[in-house]
């Protein structure tokens, strides 16, 4: 008798830590999930992750402090424009920088922006399904892509001399929500890299190339637009 209650205690015991052991990988599992998810939901823009980055003392104001890229041509920042305005994005793109209009001429895109308050704001130079490359923009559950040509490309890959404006590198710094806010001005000059650069859309390889991001409120773009026509 007592026997056979040291087998059934001991068979008890047993299954006991099988299942304790069975219920701990199941919900390391379940934890590992989630974690992947959490990842692919911020790479979404689906989560934003990045609080506690900005300090807001005037929701006047727009502010900006960047955030730590994945990648030499990854660009990321926090953002926070005052609430109740529309807000567009805007980029430039070509091989000549037009100073009088702080822009470059050589074609570009826009898009409005969907949010208001604090956001996370990326921007990188990437390839689609026919290999292409494009400038992407990453703003919540939206997106923004601009074709880019090869040789435009292979000059920002280059080692010639580097221009960089990045908004908010250093420390946070504010804006006037009147103006136009540059984000991020990337310049390459190409007189250096020789016949390295490949000039699939020119006939000659060009002389540099670079391309702009700047935020605008949406109003003051458009009436900006109407005016320049």
């Amino acid at each position: 008798m007592w026997l056979l209650m040291l087998v059934i205690s001991g068979c008890l015991v047993a299954a006991w830590f099988g299942e304790k052991r069975r219920r701990g990988e199941v919900e390391q599992q379940v934890r590992q999930k989630g974690e992947e998810i959490r990842e692919l939901r911020i790479a979404l823009g689906i989560l934003d992750d990045q609080p506690d980055v900005l300090k807001i003392t005037d929701e006047k104001l727009v502010y900006v402090r960047t955030l730590p890229p994945r990648d030499e041509l990854e660009w990321c920042w926090r953002v926070f424009v005052p609430p109740g305005k529309s807000w567009y994005i805007e980029t430039s793109q070509g091989e000549r920088w037009d100073e009088q209009r702080r822009m470059y001429s050589g074609g570009g895109a826009g898009t409005s922006l969907k949010l208001s308050g604090e956001f996370t704001l990326t921007a990188r130079i990437a390839r689609n399904m026919e290999g292409r490359a494009y400038l992407e923009i990453r703003h919540g559950h939206s997106s923004l892509g601009a074709t880019m040509p090869e040789d435009g490309v292979a000059v920002l890959r280059g080692n010639g001399k580097l221009t960089r404006e990045i908004a908010g590198a250093k420390q946070q710094v504010s804006f006037d929500p009147q103006g136009q806010i540059q984000l991020l001005r990337w310049h390459r000059d190409a007189r250096d890299q020789g016949a390295s650069i490949s000039a699939t859309y020119q006939s000659e390889p060009p002389k540099g190339f670079g391309f702009l991001i700047r935020l605008e409120e949406e109003t003051r773009h458009m009436a900006r637009i109407r005016a320049q026509r």
